[in-house]
């Protein structure tokens, strides 16, 4: 009975393809419906703040303003293309590897709670970690894109509405031209370092999908509740390190800045509230951006499985 039980289960587990395809296609719907809210976010963060000068992306009704006025509403698009490219892979890569990981951990899927939280957080910190090395250099091309407008050594920020902005190309080669190949990975290590927020926030995300046990409309509204708790505890554990690699990223502290320095010059120059500077909107964009990407993720999978059978 036991033998019936298990091959039942690996029979219903969806192949790791599927999880790619599901994970890839939630990544665009997620990139597309919230980019704005991540350039006003991303600016945030990368802006420093200096006593001789007002801050131009102070909050989110002036960044938005600011942002209308110097580029138009364009400027509150940039960046999406490498945004969609990086989170399409991202998001496709993670699910792949979470999924095959959480299967090789436990086939039998047991239902202990301990183990499974255990499980689920261990699977989602290893996904997370390898995601950031594969997709690295797709960020770091966003991340570029959306703050070449703080970069005054380019005067990007006299550029009209209408003025050329950079293309993938161009960014590619500035970045390899400060640091050659090895410059794609700038901002590695801290991406790496946010795996507890991946643990915290699927291992909880995980247990209350559990508790769901509905259909419909109903159902969706539970996973939306699930994936936003999840989503809010995770950003406010791990956002520091969003904040550094942002700024490492944009190559505005220097293209050779040291991590242990940026951590000081933050402090002594902006204070421990620099750490959370773009809090507000990253929420509004992170939180309706993992549940439309974990909600659609799960629909898909499930739409996906049911056409292979």
């Amino acid at each position: 009975m036991e033998a019936d039980t298990v091959a039942e289960r690996s029979e219903a587990t969806p192949a790791p393809p599927l999880h790619t395809l599901a994970g890839a296609l939630s990544g665009a719907i997620a990139a597309s419906l919230t980019q704005p809210l991540e350039v006003i976010k991303t600016r945030m963060q990368a802006e420093r703040r200096e006593a001789h000068r007002r801050t131009r992306y102070a909050g989110l009704y002036s960044s938005v303003r600011t942002i209308l006025n110097d580029e138009g509403p364009r400027g509150l698009f940039v960046g999406l293309v490498p945004s969609t490219l990086a989170l399409v892979p991202a998001l496709g890569s993670f699910f792949t590897i979470y999924s095959s990981v959480k299967a090789w951990m436990d086939p039998a899927e047991t239902d202990d709670t301990t183990f499974f939280t255990l499980k689920c957080a261990t699977s989602a910190g290893i996904a997370w970690s390898l995601t950031s090395v594969l997709t690295n250099p797709l960020w770091l091309m966003r991340t570029r894109a959306i703050t070449r407008m703080l970069d005054e050594t380019k005067c990007i920020h006299l550029l009209t509405k209408e003025a050329h902005r950079p293309t993938m190309r161009n960014l590619l080669q500035e970045i390899v031209g400060e640091g050659g190949l090895g410059g794609l990975y700038r901002g590695t290590l801290v991406s790496m370092a946010g795996f507890p927020a991946a643990s915290v926030q699927f291992a909880l995300y995980e247990n209350l999908r559990r508790l769901i046990d509905c259909e419909g409309a109903q159902r969706v509204y539970y996973m939306g509740i699930a994936s936003l708790t999840s989503a809010i505890l995770s950003q406010l554990v791990c956002f520091p390190l969003e904040v550094l690699r942002t700024r490492v990223q944009s190559g505005l502290e220097g293209p050779r800045i040291r991590l242990f320095h940026l951590v000081r010059n933050m402090i002594y120059r902006e204070g421990i509230s620099s750490f959370y500077r773009g809090l507000g909107p990253s929420m509004l964009r992170t939180v309706p951006n993992t549940a439309l990407a974990l909600i659609s993720y799960e629909f898909l999978l499930e739409f996906f499985q049911k056409l292979t059978l």
